[in-house]
């Protein structure tokens, strides 16, 4: 597994406590008695939640416009040429909460899928300034709290994507 400088130093913080509760996290999870998908980064288009790739799951962000094929950032980490935002081709009848993803840097950011799902990205960039947010899925509120500290310095070049 390749992991740049700085998550490699928190990585080898922890101990086998924390890497043994770690292997055991469900990569996705379907809240009992709703219509609900919770998934840290998003869902391959075209794949029932069985076939999905954990690793994916945990990361993907983008998919190539016309196959849906995931497609990793750019060595810039800039969104890829001929693709579109995995949201956009997703066609499973669940609502989803993901993160991974900083659509705003104030409050969750609420859309629709492919056929009209509800989506929300929660990620608001607490680690680079944002807030913390939670979202409600019955009433549709939302909650954010500032962080006490900023994490990562964003610069003007670099882009939340």
């Amino acid at each position: 597994m390749f992991l740049p400088e700085d998550k490699l130093a928190v990585y080898s913080t922890l101990g086998v406590k924390e890497l043994d509760w770690l292997s055991i996290l469900p990569t996705y999870r379907i809240l009992d008695k709703t219509n609900w998908l919770l998934v840290h980064a998003g869902v391959e288009p075209g794949k029932d939640l069985d076939q999905q790739d954990a690793g994916k799951m945990r990361h993907l962000r983008y998919v190539d416009k016309d196959t849906g094929a995931s497609k990793g950032l750019t060595k810039d980490y800039l969104q890829p040429e001929n693709t579109i935002y995995w949201s956009e081709k997703y066609e499973l009848p669940y609502n989803v909460i993901h993160g991974h993803h900083v659509h705003d840097m104030t409050k969750p950011y609420v859309y629709a899928g492919a056929k009209g799902q509800k989506i929300v990205g929660v990620d608001t960039g607490c680690a680079y300034g944002g807030v913390l947010s939670a979202y409600d899925i019955i009433s549709g509120d939302y909650w954010t709290v500032k962080p006490k500290t900023t994490y990562k310095e964003v610069s003007q070049q670099t882009k939340l994507s």
